[in-house]
């Protein structure tokens, strides 16, 4: 005897695969992935100016949800803690978190430094009429700044890779079979993009990936030698 089946719910389904990344990542996490594929689908369609403001804010809230996962915040302290992080807040501008970061040991200097280039990238799209691509003096004189990435570009099979781990047992990269860092866009993007991964898991002391290394001339294949 055949058996009938309720007609397949395209909607009904989509919430059953976000109910279940969400209890897998949390609630934090998976709003981010949301985030990121929206600035992903935008950088495709938008201009300059969009995809330099998305970006940023992207990064922006990656780097709000690192911090916060660092703090202990209990329950007697959530509203404390969500009006330091409002915009108008103590906590709510991209520079203090930026600066909080660091402070928390997230990070070392060389990617403070980034997290300001990309933070002046966003704004100048935002505030100022004459930075309206990648490759005005401004804008591409900035990101020229953005050389944390060059070392973790490795190249394998006929690809190039961005590793997002520097440890060897963990290795995680993005792909492509173009030069990934071409041009100022591909640039700024793929630092925002790297950055994003490198936070949604960082630590204080040994982060993973590891934010705290200096490149140096140990480094073996793109990968730094295995702490132990």
């Amino acid at each position: 005897m055949s058996q009938d089946f309720p007609p397949f719910d395209p909607k009904a389904f989509q919430k059953e695969i976000e109910d279940h990344f969400r209890a897998v990542m949390g609630d934090a996490e998976f709003e981010h992935s949301l985030i990121s594929q929206a600035a992903m689908k935008l950088a495709r369609t938008e201009s300059a100016r969009s995809i330099g403001i998305v970006w940023g804010s992207t990064l922006e809230t990656t780097l709000e949800l690192a911090i916060r996962r660092n703090l202990t915040i209990d329950g007697r302290l959530e509203d404390r803690a969500a009006f330091m992080f409002k915009p108008s807040g103590p906590l709510g501008s991209f520079s203090n978190k930026i600066d909080l970061g660091a402070f928390l040991n997230l990070y070392n200097e060389t990617v403070w430094r980034e997290l300001v280039t990309v933070k002046d990238v966003r704004n100048a799209f935002a505030h100022k009429f004459e930075a309206d691509s990648f490759e005005s003096q401004q804008i591409s004189a900035l990101v020229n700044n953005l050389c944390f990435i060059d070392n973790f570009i490795r190249h394998k099979d006929g690809m190039t890779h961005i590793e997002h781990s520097t440890y060897t047992k963990a290795k995680t990269s993005a792909g492509y079979r173009e030069n990934p860092l071409a041009t100022h866009k591909d640039r700024f993007m793929r630092t925002c993009e790297f950055y994003n991964h490198c936070l949604v898991n960082a630590r204080p002391g040994r982060p993973f990936p590891d934010l705290h290394f200096s490149p140096h001339a140990a480094w073996r294949e793109g990968f730094r030698e295995e702490s132990h």
